[in-house]
C-alpha cells in the first residue's frame, strides 16, 4: 500500500537548480528546495503530516497513480542514469 508522493523530473546533478519551481500561466505558484528545513516544515504541517516518512526517500520504488479514472500503462521502461 502506497500513499501518493510528489512528482519529480530526472535531471543531472551538474545542471540541477538550487530550488525547484512550479509555474502556472506565467506565474510562479511555488518554490522549494527538496529536503531543506523549509521543505520538512511544510511536509510536517501539511495534509501528509500523519504519514511518517512521506517524501523523505531519495531513492527507492516508483509508484504509478491515477485519480479515480480508468488508466492503462504499457511499455514502461526504467533505467538508472549515472
Amino acid at each position: 500500500f502506497y500513499e501518493t508522493g510528489p512528482e519529480y523530473q530526472l535531471l543531472n546533478d551538474e545542471d540541477f537548480p538550487e530550488a525547484l519551481e512550479d509555474w502556472l500561466n506565467v506565474q510562479k505558484v511555488v518554490e522549494y528546495e527538496l529536503w531543506s528545513q523549509d521543505w520538512k516544515q511544510r511536509v510536517e504541517s501539511g495534509k501528509w503530516k500523519d504519514y511518517p516518512g512521506y517524501a523523505s526517500a531519495k531513492k527507492g520504488h516508483i509508484a504509478l497513480q491515477d485519480h479515480g479514472s480508468f488508466i492503462w500503462f504499457r511499455n514502461i521502461k526504467i533505467r538508472e542514469i549515472h
